[in-house]
């Protein structure tokens, strides 16, 4: 055995000499090699890197050479080798276990974890990338033995490994699509096909290949939550280029389409965890990308129906679609209608709530004069003068019947859901948003308490009409809630209280500016709400007689207007309700429908005076109160003037003292 290895590997020396000699351009004749059925077998030298090696590999002959298996050739170009990553390591670094002559049957294939792994000293690089594919759905594949799944060589190559930026590269940016479409061939004719293969064909450095979408060592199943692909990470994939100005500039492209989408309906959802809502590719495609201007573009005005009726989408969905722009910025001029119904709704919800912030902090400081011109100890002036005039004062009177508190809860309840539910829709892009949506359920459920809300507001508007059309105490209240003259006189004469121009409030009616302000913008609410909402709640349907900017419209008026109605409450309507001064915390009233005399000589005196003539008031308890407060005698002598002394005195209603 020692005399046969001898020859060989003396053979092979003389062999390798002229190879080194020569580069590798000439090769010794054909050498004695040992076969795999030898019975002898000799350790080969580590020593003189691969030459030894090449003196067999390096023949030309050796390319039809193959595995056990069949499947591989077994030249190396010494050239090419020479000029590669590994040039200068020896074969044995990577080909373990190829160490004896004749060699072992079904070597191992090569394992470049061996030196491509983080803290390496063989001065290989020094990244997670062999991690990341053994975590990806090609390392996984391999982990189970399947023979199919791509290893490291399959992509880099096996001995003209080149860097990533050399155009000979088999990884280069020009050559993926290629290497990738050796196992997957349908995707890549798709690609092809498409824009982005298109202009990839023609060298455009700009196309995306389909390293860019799904990354290089980390590639994961599309339904993988971790995979770059995953539905939810889709728009951050396109929006790598396409929101990329300088990049978009280019091809005439908006760079804010992904953002007009992330603020749609669609991206909204997404956001909030919906899988089953489009995303860029479920309207694009996502492998064969066509311009819209293309016939066969599933986004080109033809097929917009179609695309956008798919099951599961808006099955049934008409023509209408395509009328409209798809991604569209309510904010620019572009959008055309939606446009300026967004900026008259900015405009109006600025000039209204600076008008009521104004307002709200002109009667404060008033507050705070006359607070100081009475001492800080001092209740309020209505409250003061004994206690006979505390008692008279605090005599209760009905003010809301029951209906209308039911009224009332059903739609605080409904308008508190609505706001709870709707809010952090309108602002989705932030993180607090996102956590709220997460705690309550996400969209689903927030989209179905939000129906629920909205149907309970409806159906509690329906009965306000009746109650306003079929009942006499609904009629006299719909009457007293009709602005007139008298409110912008009161408006007038109240402002000026605010900046000290008039010493004392004016005397309101049973229901006043503010009250009106509150019920009218209500009434306004419901109508913008309720009726952009069922747009948006029947989309569909409702686009079967209206064009998908009618939508558009309906949402940014849905939109603006919660936000408007939001402001309102929080700011109009619990300052004069519950948080002034005279009221605060809370005015109990909306629960139990009582006030009393000395609120309503305080802020209603001419409700006052019409109790007074209708009796529903006792004349002696203001009487009592007119002893010391100038205002009650006031109303006493609007409500019974001094011309007619003989008038009688109005009984008290049945029941009370």
């Amino acid at each position: 055995m020692t005399v046969r290895a001898g020859s060989v590997f003396a053979t092979a020396a003389i062999a390798a000499a002229v190879v080194t000699a020569a580069g590798g351009a000439a090769l010794a004749a054909d050498p004695p090699l040992a076969t795999e059925g030898a019975e002898d077998v000799a350790a080969i030298p580590k020593g003189g890197g691969g030459s030894r090696c090449l003196f067999c590999h390096a023949r030309p002959d050796f390319a039809e050479k193959a595995r056990s298996d069949g499947t591989k050739g077994l030249f190396v170009d010494a050239t090419e080798f020479s000029y590669s990553v590994h040039g200068k390591r020896n074969c044995w670094e990577c080909h373990a276990d190829a160490d004896v002559l004749p060699h072992r049957k079904d070597l191992d294939r090569v394992q470049c974890r061996r030196c491509h792994y983080v803290g390496n000293t063989v001065g290989a690089p020094q990244s997670r990338r062999y991690k990341q594919y053994q975590e990806s759905v090609h390392g996984r594949l391999a982990a189970t033995g399947d023979t199919r799944a791509p290893l490291c060589q399959d992509c880099h190559g096996t001995h003209a490994v080149r860097p990533s930026d050399d155009p000979t590269s088999k990884v280069h940016r020009r050559s993926i699509p290629e290497d990738c479409g050796r196992c997957h061939a349908a995707p890549r004719k798709a690609y092809d096909d498409g824009i982005h293969g298109v202009e990839h064909a023609k060298g455009n450095p700009d196309a995306p290949v389909c390293t860019d979408c799904h990354s290089e060592h980390e590639i994961r199943r599309h339904d993988d939550p971790g995979s770059r692909v995953f539905v939810t990470h889709v728009p951050e994939a396109c929006g790598r280029c396409h929101e990329d100005q300088q990049v978009m500039n280019r091809y005439g492209i908006d760079a804010k389409q992904v953002a007009t989408y992330k603020s749609s309906f669609h991206g909204v959802a997404l956001k909030f965890g919906m899988l089953r809502v489009a995303n860029c590719q479920s309207c694009h495609d996502h492998h064969a990308v066509l311009p819209d201007e293309d016939p066969r573009s599933p986004v080109n005005v033809t097929n917009l129906a179609a695309t956008c009726g798919k099951p599961g989408c808006h099955p049934g969905a008409s023509e209408n679609f395509a009328r409209g722009r798809i991604h569209i910025s309510a904010h620019e001029e572009s959008a055309g209608k939606v446009y300026w119904v967004a900026l008259a709704f900015k405009w109006l919800t600025i000039s209204v709530i600076a008008g009521l912030v104004l307002h709200i902090g002109a009667d404060l400081a008033r507050r705070g004069i006359e607070r100081r011109r009475r001492g800080k100890g001092s209740g309020h002036g209505h409250r003061d003068g004994g206690e006979g005039v505390a008692a008279a004062l605090g005599t209760r009177v009905q003010r809301l019947d029951l209906f209308v508190r039911i009224q009332h809860g059903s739609m605080a309840i409904s308008v508190i859901l609505l706001i709870l539910t709707g809010v952090p829709v309108k602002f989705h892009e932030t993180a607090w948003a996102v956590s709220v949506m997460s705690v309550v359920g996400g969209l689903e459920v927030t989209g179905f308490v939000h129906r629920v809300a909205a149907t309970i507001l409806m159906a509690v508007a329906a009965a306000h009409l009746i109650y306003i059309t079929a009942t006499l105490h609904g009629r006299f209240n719909f009457r007293e809630m009709l602005p007139g003259p008298g409110d912008l006189r009161d408006a007038i004469h109240n402002i000026g209280y605010f900046l000290g121009a008039r010493k004392e409030r004016p005397a309101f009616p049973r229901f006043s500016y503010l009250e009106k302000f509150d019920y009218w913008a209500v009434y306004w609410g419901v109508v913008v709400m309720a009726g952009s909402g069922l747009v948006l709640w029947f989309e569909t349907r409702a686009m079967s007689f209206m064009p998908k900017e009618w939508v558009d419209i309906s949402k940014e008026m849905h939109s603006d207007e919660a936000m408007l109605a939001t402001l309102a409450i929080v700011i109009w309507h619990m300052f004069n309700a519950h948080f002034n001064p005279d009221k605060f915390p809370m005015n109990k009233v909306f629960w139990h429908g009582w006030t009393d005399v000395g609120e309503l000589l305080h802020e209603h005196p001419k409700e006052l005076v019409a109790m007074l003539r209708k009796g529903e008031v006792r004349r002696a308890l203001v009487e009592e109160v007119a002893r010391t407060d100038a205002r009650a005698r006031a109303v006493l002598d609007e409500a019974f003037p001094p011309a007619d002394p003989g008038a009688p005195t109005p009984m008290a209603p049945e029941g009370e003292d």
